[in-house]
């Protein structure tokens, strides 16, 4: 009955934190019958839930890409082409955001920012996530497989909800390969062949504009190889 009441109170308290190990045993102690039949299956299912959250999470393996670092962001916005839009990259100690102004005069209307891959991703590495804070608007997540600056990149259109934390996961295949907002064509996307990546927006929306996002991860997970 000993070894029941301590495997319920570790499966409980990892389950419901604010639940202390005294609490747990006195609500054993204090329990009718069919009250703790309750709380055992209770306790039981929450173990089980534990359980499978780490195993998926054991399966996973993943290296995070530091974004804090500003300097190694890269701005290209529509003045290369006579555009008057522009943008900037500011960092703290667990983001970076990428900011400013679009404009559409001047046959404008994109602003965007890049920075080299300062490590390789394995192979064996199938998908990448990303947590971005945004206003609203839709932003792409850009790569590129060479080092190039005016080259054709794989593109991934994603919405944001405004002042909004999301975790967005793709994979390589949802990615398009595109040249100055074109569809092109070129090979399958590879993780493992990235040389840049970064952020564009070009919503054909003027005005201002921010997306702040955390450390980008590439992951390798089984079930999506």
């Amino acid at each position: 009955m000993l070894k029941t009441i301590r495997k319920f109170r570790f499966n409980a308290t990892e389950g419901l934190r604010k639940t202390s190990n005294n609490q747990v045993l006195r609500l054993f102690l204090a329990a009718r019958p069919h009250t703790l039949i309750v709380i055992l299956t209770m306790g039981l299912t929450l173990g089980l839930t534990m359980t499978t959250s780490y195993q998926a999470n054991a399966a996973e393996q993943a290296i995070s890409f530091d974004v804090t670092a500003p300097t190694i962001w890269r701005t290209v916005n529509d003045t290369v082409m006579g555009g008057i839009s522009q943008s900037t990259v500011t960092a703290n100690a667990t983001s970076a955001t990428f900011s400013g102004e679009l404009s559409l005069e001047r046959n404008g209307g994109f602003a965007s920012t890049r920075t080299p891959m300062t490590q390789a991703v394995p192979a064996t590495h199938n998908l990448i996530r990303i947590a971005v804070k945004g206003d609203g608007r839709q932003y792409q997540l850009r790569i590129r497989t060479d080092e190039q600056w005016d080259s054709y990149a794989y593109s991934k259109p994603f919405n944001t909800e405004n002042n909004q934390w999301l975790q967005l996961v793709f994979k390589a295949k949802d990615f398009t390969p595109v040249y100055r907002g074109r569809e092109v064509d070129a090979p399958a996307l590879n993780f493992s062949q990235i040389k840049q990546i970064g952020f564009l927006l070009a919503d054909k929306q003027s005005g201002a504009f921010e997306l702040t996002f955390k450390n980008i991860d590439f992951i390798a997970n089984a079930s999506e190889q």
